[in-house]
């Protein structure tokens, strides 16, 4: 909720709640927390009544940043960055080992990465929540005398570099370090605060308020004191707090306009301010997971998603997704971003990719090897071969194929060109090609003679294709009787070429076999 829209001073009314393990405040929108730098004591402040309430004891606070779910981190002089959970009440130190010297400006990113700059070492740090281990992020070069720190973007923070006039943009993956103000007259920077790809900023001498946008640095406001803390907040206002003659904090419209000022209370050099963007609820959302689908049109693919899951929150709440679900989404990547907003104001979002392949690639095909058969013979694919394909997309494209014919005297063809064509589900196509050639047919082996070589092996001799010889099958049985046992030779026979056309198959004989008896069947023979 905004200030009252009057000039005037209000003197505030005091209320002091202790600490205790079962505490909980809570926390509504435009809600302003204090870092009480001389009051060693961190405040809430009701808006729309002024009424100050005091959290906890800390010492020297220096900044301090809300997070969604109610957890407020306080940077203090000496190093120790403190968390206090507005839900119970607890007060941890979330770097007890590791003090982070100086330690003046705190933010906290929609990541959940803690950021805090240390005015005497020249740094910005990165402190992990989970385990307190600060790790240095950028050092020196355009930071000097670092105090106020907020989130620029993604992956930028800006500082305020006080000792030598800068503001200074800083990457926080390589801790590339860039200034922003170009020279802008930005006196002793003391604290910032940004809204989108605006970053507004105190002038600690000049006492100047001054908003940079794309470059261009304008003055809005002159502060009536030292104007330690600042922060914009839900409704796009100001809240500057200033020490001099008084401690105030003060609020401006996005102009400049001066709209409020109250003071008094416990209200002792406010070194930092956090506004509440969020009622203490809670809210979440989850989105569903990412979405990979194909399409044959380049104009894109209707996808339909499930709606996020929002959990937590003040209801009711509202919950948009755009696109949203039933939009066409072009081929590429596409981002559908969701939000969810519930009564107190509380807002969350998340994000997920639908990613739409446009399938012009067409299938592999893979032919079969080319053949040569006898003439008359089946030309079908089980006799000569069938191709394969296969598709990124189609677990199943179509394979036909088409045949053509040269005329000649080989029972009617001389040879046949198959061309094999694959199609998937999005019409794309390939082709491969096989020759199927025709021979006369071989004839079959005849079998010349038999004799029993000196060495004891059974010399079959036989004129025709060599290869006929293995649609032989050669037996042997230890006698002629009506019972005899015929079994197949092992091995079967092995075959040379003992003048053109003329072939020879040697058999070894059993050795214990006195006597045997051979015979050579053909198929189709009992």
């Amino acid at each position: 909720m905004p200030f009252p829209a009057k000039h005037w001073i209000i003197v505030l009314f005091l209320v002091f709640v202790g600490l205790s393990s079962r505490a909980q405040w809570p926390v509504q929108v435009g809600d302003i927390f204090v870092a009480n730098y001389g009051g060693n004591s961190v405040l809430k402040i009701d808006p729309s009544t002024m009424v100050q309430t005091r959290l906890a004891t800390f010492a020297t606070p220096t900044d301090l940043t809300l997070s969604p779910i109610g957890e407020l981190f306080v940077a203090e002089w000496g190093g120790k960055i403190k968390r206090l959970d507005l839900k119970t009440g607890a007060l941890t130190v979330v770097n007890p080992t590791r003090s982070i010297p100086q330690a003046w400006g705190i933010a906290l990113s929609a990541a959940g990465d803690l950021y805090a700059t240390s005015r005497s070492s020249n740094a910005v740090y990165r402190v992990s929540i989970a385990t307190g281990e600060p790790t240095l992020v950028s050092r020196s070069n355009l930071i000097q005398g670092p105090i106020g720190l907020d989130i620029l973007d993604e992956g930028h923070l800006v500082v305020a570099s006080h000792m030598n006039d800068e503001l200074v943009s800083v990457d926080v993956t390589n801790g590339t370090q860039t200034s922003i103000d170009g020279g802008q007259g930005v006196n002793e920077p003391w604290a910032v605060a940004t809204r989108g790809a605006e970053v507004f900023v105190t002038g600690y001498d000049s006492k100047l308020i001054q908003r940079l946008t794309q470059g261009n640095l304008v003055e809005l406001a002159r502060a009536p004191g030292f104007p330690y803390g600042l922060d914009v907040a839900p409704d796009g206002s100001l809240v500057c707090a200033s020490t001099g003659l008084a401690d105030s904090i003060d609020r401006y419209d996005a102009q400049g306009n001066h709209l409020a000022t109250f003071s008094g209370g416990m209200l002792k050099q406010v070194a930092g301010i956090a506004v509440s963007r969020f009622a203490l609820c809670g809210l979440s959302i989850a989105c569903p997971t990412d979405i990979t689908a194909r399409t044959c049109d380049p104009a894109g693919l209707v996808v339909e998603y499930p709606a996020p899951t929002v959990t937590g929150g003040c209801p009711p709440f509202t919950v948009d997704s755009t696109p949203s679900s039933g939009s066409t989404f072009p081929p590429g990547t596409n981002w559908v971003e969701c939000a969810a907003t519930d009564s107190a104001g509380n807002r969350a979002t998340c994000s997920f990719r639908v990613a739409v392949t446009l399938d012009a690639t067409p299938p592999s095909l893979t032919c079969p090897a080319d053949v040569t058969i006898e003439c008359g013979a089946a030309t079908t694919p089980d006799i000569t071969g069938t191709a394969t394909a296969t598709d990124a997309h189609d677990p199943n494209p179509t394979v036909t194929y088409t045949d053509t014919t040269t005329p000649g005297t080989c029972a009617g063809a001389k040879a046949i060109v198959r061309v094999w064509r694959a199609v998937d589900a999005c019409g794309n196509s390939t082709t491969c090609t096989q020759t199927i050639g025709f021979r006369e047919p071989t004839p079959a082996p005849v079998i010349l003679g038999i004799q029993l070589a000196p060495d004891g092996e059974l010399v079959v001799a036989f004129s025709g294709d060599p290869q006929g010889i293995a649609e032989f099958v050669f037996e042997e049985a230890d006698s002629l009787s009506s019972v005899a046992i015929w079994q197949p030779m092992t091995p079967q026979p092995t075959i040379a070429e003992v003048e053109i056309g003329l072939f020879e198959a040697r058999l070894a004989v059993n050795p214990q076999q006195p006597a045997g008896f051979y015979r050579i069947l053909s198929p189709g023979q009992p």
